[in-house]
Formats: structure tokens, sequence, C-alpha cells
């Protein structure tokens, strides 16, 4: 025996020689375990004369061995063997091994591995088998690099998001291992809170874990739990598999397995979820989704779910039945995929009853009105021309009405100057400040009922149809403005819109045998207007400073506005906008034939309209911060406080329109408040008509009774989002705020909780006011008041209570009320999500496993409101 070693005492070397000695005993049982791969590790033939050419066996391996050790290396050249000691170290092609001892016999082309025990009998430098980035740690190993054959004993391991551990192990040359005893976990800890027991298991590195009868354990304690084989996808990426069914029981429909079904992964590009619900009462239902996505080209999903529900027994008067269905498709295209144009779509058909009795998603449950487009848009000559297309439509829930719009078509010419010169950048002149832009409108609208929208007709039927129920016309416009400064500091701004009204169809009414009738004349119609206006605009600055440490100034900007348009009378004979009608007292009323137009149709009356208008904007500044941080801030008290009215001067009375004011503000970066009301200067008076009341303008000012005017409409919204952080300094973007933060995945994608923030508010809350809206039912109020509020609250470390509600003030109750109780489990996590009042009362427990390989792990109990609303 040959060796290489350091300055050791004789004792080291006995124990040395006592460690290959004691290798030696194991190693029959690792040879038959793993059968030797060739004769020798390579073997070169000294040729009897000198050759240009060496002879290499047919059995030598293909790549170099290389090997290292801190301590010691002893060669046994009899037995051509190579014993290492002390963190040693074996390389060979994309394998490592590393361990307090290694063993290589090359004759066999083994390696033997194991850690080695220290002064007190505890094994340490245990070995660790790695190959590209999986790495194993085990006890014991014995490989064969030529066959990449190995035995593996207690072993651990990462596969994916997940964890194996085992104690014998065999590995073949497709780097599949096959273990004995073993288990499979997500969680990380070295004595995990559970884990699936299989006495068989075996791995396909980045495919899945396959595994005989298992039974899932928690903190070592076997659970009811128990399987005949199970599959877990590792693969990185996609990967087919089963999905499993939440199971439990209804009261009105029996037991239930929900959500089962089968997941496809199609490739890159697109997968499919085809699940079901299945009730032993006779209810099911079957949910489709299919995603698509081609990266820098185009993405969405198209899914159809279909719900019979039957809600009792037949016998029970109560017993109900319900098939709903709905279909929804989202479409985006990438912009880079076509620089020039733009196409999405998001389109929603569902059945009245489809949201409320089978979403699970509190927004869905209450709406009442779902919405559907497609928009295509082209841009041409860099921009100049732009054509915008769309369909639409809106499907009210309740009532089952819905408006198509089938299409909306707008052309548009952006802005240009036709009288600046080309040769200079600047206008010179004033008329090469004039500017104009040209667009048309087509638009096309039906407006039915779902019960007769898609019923057969016959080319009659349908024309009478699509008479009554569709609105559609052209309408184009040509604004032409311009403006320039004088007297230096205003800016006089004149131009006028001209617009023109293409209909097919118009309206004739005559008063016949004490009845209105009014018929529809076909023909094209077409109306032109125009609208010329002239405006002087200024702003003026108010700054005030003081000599205190914390404020510092306040500063005042107002911006008036005056302003003329003038709209001619329409209604006269010489334009033939308008038609007339007497009835049989012999009183005359006019009447537009463009009434029922899309896009209406010219006005009646003379007017030419001053108006005034005042916008303030209010900031102060402060010194904020201590010693040399201390620096000025801006504070708005008001973004906007805005004053508008007009005069008629060409009115016979009421020249003046109701007051316009609006305010805006915004506090701490969190607050939001916003306002608009409207006051009438006139006196309203009230009269009664065949037991109807109505409300008529007199021309009597109300400065005439010392008050300002009427307040007949107003509202005021304010909306808060508070929690600890607005408080604090603001983090640098390159900062990490909340590295732990998870988020729960449930139904609801709205759920999202970080436990790093101790707590979170939110509220909204909006009040409108209408001083007629009780006049003709003494027990409206005048007031409508909303109130919402959400927010969460870390009760320990790992314990958060979050919840949503809202409150009815006119009726003095909570609205739709959510509190969800979340537990971090570590590995696990649990929710209590509770509704407690309402049509939706029901509450949902789960429990299950973080991963996202063993999501369909898990226990749930749901007990749904129409499981006992009969």
């Amino acid at each position: 025996m040959c060796s290489i070693v350091y300055a050791q005492t004789e004792q080291q070397v006995l124990n040395k020689q006592d460690t290959i000695a004691r290798f030696s005993t194991i190693d029959t049982l690792f040879s038959k375990t793993i059968p030797a791969g060739g004769d020798t590790i390579s073997e070169i033939n000294e040729p009897d004369t000198l050759d240009s050419e060496l002879r290499i066996s047919p059995s030598a391996i293909k790549s170099t061995v290389t090997y290292t050790a801190n301590d010691s290396i002893f060669y046994d050249v009899a037995n051509q063997e190579v014993h290492l000691f002390g963190k040693a170290h074996v390389t060979y092609e994309d394998i490592q091994i590393e361990s307090e001892y290694i063993k290589i016999d090359l004759k066999k082309t083994l390696v033997h591995a194991t850690g080695l025990p220290d002064s007190v009998g505890v094994i340490y430098g245990t070995p660790v088998f790695k190959q590209g980035d999986t790495e194993y740690k085990i006890n014991r190993l014995v490989y064969n690099y030529k066959s990449k054959r190995g035995y593996l004993s207690e072993l651990k391991t990462k596969e994916g998001e997940g964890y194996i551990k085992g104690q014998d192990v065999i590995r073949n040359a497709q780097n599949e291992f096959g273990i004995r005893n073993s288990y499979y976990t997500t969680c990380e800890l070295d004595t995990p809170h559970f884990f699936i027991n299989a006495k068989r298991l075996k791995v396909i590195p980045d495919k899945k874990i396959v595994t005989g009868t298992a039974n899932l354990r928690i903190e070592n304690i076997p659970t009811p739990l128990v399987i005949p084989f199970g599959i877990f996808s590792i693969k990185r990426g996609q990967s087919s598999g089963i999905v499993i069914p939440t199971y439990g029981s209804s009261i009105n429909r029996g037991f239930f397995l929900r959500g089962g079904g089968y997941y496809f992964g199609l490739g890159e590009k697109a997968d499919y979820l085809i699940t079901g619900d299945i009730f032993t009462q006779g209810s099911w239902a079957l949910n489709n989704l299919l995603r698509y996505n081609n990266r820098y080209r185009y993405g969405g999903q198209l899914s159809f779910n279909y719900n019979y529900n039957k809600f009792g027994s037949i016998e029970d008067p109560t017993y109900n039945l319900s098939k709903d269905f709905r279909l929804h498709w989202t479409h985006n295209v990438d912009p880079k995929a076509t620089p020039n144009s733009r196409f999405s779509a998001d389109v929603n058909y569902a059945s009245q009853n489809a949201l409320a009795n089978n979403s699970y998603v509190p927004q869905n449950v209450v709406t009442s009105q779902i919405l559907s487009s497609v928009n295509y848009s082209k841009s041409f000559g860099a921009g100049k021309y732009n054509l915008i297309t769309n369909a639409g439509m809106s499907q009210n829930l309740q009532t089952g009405q819905i408006s198509m719009t089938l299409p909306s078509v707008v052309f548009n010419v952006s802005s240009f100057s036709p009288f600046k010169s080309k040769n200079s950048p600047v206008a010179s002149k004033w008329y090469e400040n004039i500017t104009l832009n040209y667009s048309t409108n087509f638009r096309n609208v039906i407006n039915s009922y779902d019960t007769i929208l898609f019923q057969n007709r016959n080319n009659s039927e349908l024309k009478k149809f699509y008479d009554t129920a569709a609105q559609y016309g052209i309408q184009h416009n040509i604004p032409i403005q311009t403006s320039f400064k004088i007297l230096k500091y205003y800016t006089l701004s004149a131009g006028v819109q001209i617009s023109e009204y293409w209909y097919l169809n118009s309206i004739e009414k005559q008063f016949t045998n004490n009845q209105l009738i009014t018929t529809q004349k076909d023909g094209f119609v077409r109306a032109a207007t125009f609208q010329p206006r002239v405006g002087l605009t200024t702003r003026y600055f108010g700054l005030k400073k003081f000599s205190g440490n914390t404020f510092k100034a306040i500063r005042h900007v107002v911006t008036p506005t005056v302003d003329f348009t003038y709209i001619p009378d329409y209604s006269t004979n010489n334009w033939g906008y308008y038609k007339s009608y007497t009835d049989n007292s012999g009183v005359q009323y006019q009447y537009s034939i463009f009434e029922r137009g899309i896009f209406g149709g010219p006005s009646k009356g003379k007017q030419g309209n001053i108006g005034f208008k005042l916008d303030n904007n209010l900031e102060i500044k402060v010194m904020r911060g201590k010693d040399t941080a201390r620096k000025e801030t801006k504070i708005q008290l008001f973004e906007s406080f805005y004053v508008a009215t007009n005069y008629n001067i060409f009115a016979d009375s009421l020249n003046l329109s109701p007051l316009a004011v609006s305010a805006r503000t915004k506090l701490f970066k969190s607050i939001t408040a916003n306002g608009s009301f409207a006051i009438d200067p006139y006196q309203n008076i009230v009269t009664n008509k065949n037991g109807y009341k109505y409300v008529t303008r007199i021309n009597q000012l109300y400065l005439q009774q010392n008050q300002l005017g009427l307040l007949t409409y107003g509202n005021i919204g304010v909306s808060a989002s508070l929690n600890p952080d607005m408080f604090k300094k603001q983090h640098s973007k390159s900062e990490t705020k909340y590295p732990n933060e998870w988020k729960y995945v449930t139904d609801r994608p709205e759920d999202y909780y970080d436990f790093n923030i101790p707590w979170n508010l939110s509220f909204n809350y909006y009040v409108q006011f209408n001083h007629y809206n009780n006049l003709n039912n003494p027990l409206a109020s005048k007031f409508i008041q909303t109130l919402s509020f959400s927010g969460d609250l870390n009760l320990t470390k790992n314990w958060k209570i979050a919840g949503s509600s809202g409150y009815d003030i006119d009726n003095k109750q909570l609205t739709y009320t959510s509190i969800d109780i979340v537990r971090d489990l570590h590995c696990w996590t649990f929710k209590l999500t509770w509704i407690p009042i309402g049509f939706r009362q029901s509450f949902f427990f789960q429990l299950n496993v973080r991963s996202s390989v063993l999501q369909d792990l898990k226990l749930t109990r749901r007990r749904e409101w129409y499981d006992k609303r009969l």
C-alpha cells in the first residue's frame, strides 16, 4: 500500500487503517446492491513498439475522475483503491460527492462515502451528493460513476417545493430514485409539522413523485386520510393532473363533491381546466376554463359555467329549480405586436340568477348589472388619423333589460393648424394659431329584454322589432378654435363648434280621436348646428409669508373665466327641425323630429349665455422635521374650489342658471374629500295637478327673501385608507418594506393579508341630497347615505382578524358583512370566513397546506346560504 499523508500520530494512522478495514466489511453488501461497471477505470496498453496512437479499452470511462481531501489520501495499489480523509471531494462530470471519508474503487468504478464518529461516537461529515442544481443529504453512499447507479442510505433532499426523506434508496442511470420507508412534505423543518408517509416512493426529478399506499400524518400522528396511491407534480411549469374535489353535505341537496376535475397543460401557450360539482339529490354543475398566452402577442381566457340547482325536494311547496349559466371571455393584444392598433375584449353574459346563486365573490353576489365590450382601434399617418370601434352590452340581472351597442365607430383627425407657416415653427400672425380637427361617430344601439331579444322572427317581424328597439345615426363635429395673449396677462380664446346629425328616420306626431299618435317616418334626414364662443381668462397669485418657525406662507391661486356662447333658435320654421300638433283644446305643441335620435338634435330657443367661472387653489407651506433635517413642505387645503353659472341674455325670464359649486381636497396623503352642490337662484313653487305634484320656477330671485338661493342638489364623499406606515418616514424605492408578506389563495382575489402591518382601516362615506326626492312620496328621504368600511388587525404574531361591512344609515342596519379569521400555521394556513347577516349567510372553514404542490391537501367545511334558505 502506498500513501500520501501529512504529519500524523501513530494512533491517527491506526484509526484510518481501522476505518479502511471496517469499510471493506460492508463492501460486499454495496457490491451486491450496485453491480460493477467494468474491468478497470481505464486501461492503457503499452505497445511493443513506439506508435503514434494509443489503444483505449472499450470499457474505459468517458471523463476524468478528480478527487481531493483536506486530511490525507491513501493509495492501495494492489487493490486499485483510493481512500480520502477529511472533507473529501470527488467530481465526475456533473456529479459531486462530499464526505468526511470517501473510498474510490478504481477496479469496480465505485465510490463509497460515509461520515466518521468523533471522540464521543457522534457521526459527522455525512455525505452530500450533488448533481447539477440538486443536492441530496445522506448517511452512506455507494455510487458507480460509470453506470451512474447508486445506493443511498438515510436520504434527505428537496424536490420542487417539497422535501423527501427515506431509509433505503436506489438510484438508476436516469437519475430516478426508488425509496423505501419514506415520507414527503412541504414543511422545511427537520421535524416537519406534517408529512405523507409511504412505504415505497419513486422520484422522477423535475416531473413527479409517485407513492404507493400513503397516510397523512400531522405532528407524526396518523390521520384517517389514506390514499391507495399518490402522484405529486414537481414539474417546473405546466403539469396535467387530477384536481381533488371538496366534499361535504347540504341540507337541501344532499352530500356533494365540488370542484373536482382535471387540469390539462396544453404547452407553453395554453391550458384547460374542467371541473364539476355533483349532489346526491340531483344538483350538478360543469365549469370550463381555457387560458391562452402567446408572449408579446396576445393572451386571454374563456370560461363557461353551467349550474343545475335543485333547492329542496319536489314534494316541498317551496321547491325551486334554477338552471344558470355564465359565459366570460377576456382577450388582450400586446401593444408591441401591433404598435399602430389595439384590440381588447371583455365579454360577459349570464342568466339572471347565475351570479347570485353560484358565485363565491361578494361583489358578484350583490351586483345587478354586468358589462361587455369589444374594442379595436388603429392609427394612420403617424397618429394624425384614428379609427376607434366598439361593440358593447349592458345587462341588468334584475329586470333582464339589455342594451347592446352594435357597433360604435369613431373616426377623428387630430388637431392641426391649416394657416400656420411651414417655414417657421412659431406663429407670428394671429390667424396662424387657428386649429381645427374633425370627428365622425356612427352608433347603433338596441334596447330590449333577454326574454325576447333572441326570439326567432321572420323578416317582417324582425324589421318591426328593429324599428322599435334600435336607435342609430351619425354625428359629425368640427371644432375650430384659436387663442392668443392680450394685455400681457390675459388669454383670449375664440372658436366655433360645427355639428351635423344624420338619421335614416324621423318622427311625426298627430293628435287624433283624443289620442296622441307618434309614427316613425323612414327616409334620410339631417340637421346642422353651429355654436360660436369667445372667452377671456387669466390667473391671479396671492402669497403671504410669515416669520414663524413652523407656519411659513399661504398661497392662493385664482383662475377667473368669462365667456360668451351663442346658440340660435333651431325651432323656427326656416330650419325645418321642429314641427307642431294641436290638441282638442286648440293648444299647439312643438316637437323635434329628431326626438328619438341617438345623438338628439338641435335645441329649442335662442341662447346667448354669458358664463362666469371661478376656480381657486389654496395651499400652505410649513416646516417639518427636526434640526438639520427640517425642510419646507407644501400642504394643499383645497386642490380646487370651483364656482360657475350662466346668464342667458336672450331669455325673457329665468336668465340665470343654477349656481354650480364643487370642491376637492386631500389630507395627509390618505384622506380624500370632494363635494358638489347646485343652488337655484329663482324661487320654486310646488303645484298640484291631478294628485301629482310639480315644481315650477318663477321669475323671482331668492335674494328678495334675503337668501342666496335654494339648495336643490348636493353630494359629499369622504374616503380614507389608514395604516401605521402613513405615520412613518417614507422608504426609498430600493428598500424592501415588508419581506415576509404572503397571499392566501381563495376564490376571493381581493383577500390579501400582510402580517408585517399591524392594522389597516379603510372607509368610504357618501351622502347625496335631493330637495324634491320626497315630493310625491312623503316616506322617501331627501338624503341617501352610504357608509362602507374594511380593515384588518393583528391579534398576535400569527393571528389576524379582517372584515368588511357597511351601514345603511336610512334603514339603520348593517349591509353585506364578511369577517375573516386567519392563522399562519407555518406550513399550513387556517381561515374562517363568516357572513353573519343577509341572504348570503354562510361560513367557510378551510385548513390547507400552503405549498402549491399540495394545495388540494385540505380539510374543508362549508355551509352555504342556499343550504338553509328554504
